[in-house]
């Protein structure tokens, strides 16, 4: 988690109107990923009102669907983009399901990734994190299809 709060400082740096959106459940320990990350935000000086952490959700794309109303209102119509700051492993898959679901994306650029990257676990742990988020496509991929689909419906319904 701190090197997911040090990506998102490094890339913040020269971006105006900066919210933070850390997201993450409860895992094997409390309290939840989300607020671990936003205390380690406002310990780096972050103002809490630029914080809004998302504790919901036990997987990824559960929490991403938590942060979807939130997520939506800063992007839409304002050319807005969300920059996922993760493990490098795993910046794929987040990025596909946000796709998927219409909001548009980046990963971290240039230098950054790599310096923050580097203190990643050893390549033997690495490598399974990398197999295991590949092997979770195969259900988010689905999963954000027909949650979008979804929506659509029920949207096309209200109307």
């Amino acid at each position: 988690m701190r090197r997911r709060v040090a990506l998102a400082l490094a890339v913040s740096r020269d971006l105006p109107d900066v919210t933070f959106v850390p997201i993450g459940g409860v895992g094997r320990h409390s309290p939840a990923e989300a607020v671990v990350m936003a205390q380690l935000l406002e310990h780096s000086g972050v103002d809490r009102a630029a914080i809004h952490p998302v504790s919901e959700g036990r997987t990824t794309i559960h929490s991403l669907e938590a942060s979807w109303p939130y997520l939506r209102e800063r992007t839409e119509g304002r050319g807005a983009l969300v920059h996922v700051c993760t493990d490098a492993y795993h910046v794929r898959r987040c990025r596909l399901i946000l796709r998927i679901w219409g909001i548009e994306s980046r990963g971290p650029g240039g230098g950054t990734a790599r310096d923050v990257s580097a203190a990643a676990p050893v390549a033997r742990g690495l490598a399974w994190m990398t197999l295991r988020d590949w092997l979770a496509l195969i259900e988010d991929v689905p999963l954000a299809v027909l949650w979008r689909v979804r929506r659509r419906f029920f949207r096309a319904q209200k109307a």
